[in-house]
């Protein structure tokens, strides 16, 4: 795999050995199932959904650096709110969980993902709040409109992990919808295009 990235911490040692790189896959797809339930259906406390949404950030940095990943397909859904997003040329659909998207890489294998939380205080200060945890040091963050619907644009570096994250947050009827896409700092300038151009094809029913 020889993803050039610094050693995980001790914390990551002691956790990314217990899902091997034939499992992980199936642990986020099974997660991103648990936030789609307890989210869209809203059986699944704040407490819970938050702790699932750490989980999956981790699990998505550990699929860069342990590289993780297959599927086919070309784009995200979330029906429910008539989301849709193009995947960027040459990624793939994971085949077993619709909301979570790879590209395999000499790095690593890396990552796009969608999933949607229900928004509790101000739409903005939620994507500050988001954007600065796993010591996220926000580049940019720029508001504007899907139709008629809050938007922002962001870009985040993790110096620890060194990778960068660029997403979209959408408000639609009370929910946050979040795509982002993770790749290695080394890299995003080469994959920026191809990122931006899928962001730019989020469409909202």
């Amino acid at each position: 795999m020889g993803l050039i990235l610094p050693q995980p911490s001790e914390e990551r040692k002691i956790f990314f050995p217990l899902i091997s790189p034939k499992e992980g896959i199936k642990v986020l797809s099974k997660l991103l199932s648990w936030w789609i339930s307890g989210t869209l259906y809203g059986n699944m406390n704040v407490m819970e959904r938050s702790a699932i949404f750490r989980v999956i950030v981790v699990i998505s940095l550990a699929i860069i650096i342990t590289g993780w990943g297959g599927g086919s397909r070309e784009k995200i859904e979330v029906r429910e709110l008539g989301f849709s997003m193009n995947i960027p040329s040459g990624w793939s659909l994971d085949s077993r969980n619709p909301w979570l998207c790879y590209l395999r890489t000499s790095r690593g294998d890396y990552t796009g993902t969608v999933i949607v939380e229900p928004l509790e205080g101000d739409f903005y200060e939620f994507v500050k709040t988001v954007s600065r945890e796993f010591g996220g040091k926000v580049i940019s963050s720029q508001p504007f409109k899907i139709k008629s619907y809050k938007a922002v644009k962001t870009v985040v570096k993790y110096p620890l992990e060194g990778v960068i994250g660029m997403g979209v947050f959408v408000l639609k009827e009370g929910r946050v919808i979040q795509a982002f896409f993770v790749v290695s700092e080394k890299d995003f300038e080469k994959y920026r295009p191809s990122l931006e151009k899928s962001l730019e094809s989020i469409s909202i029913r």
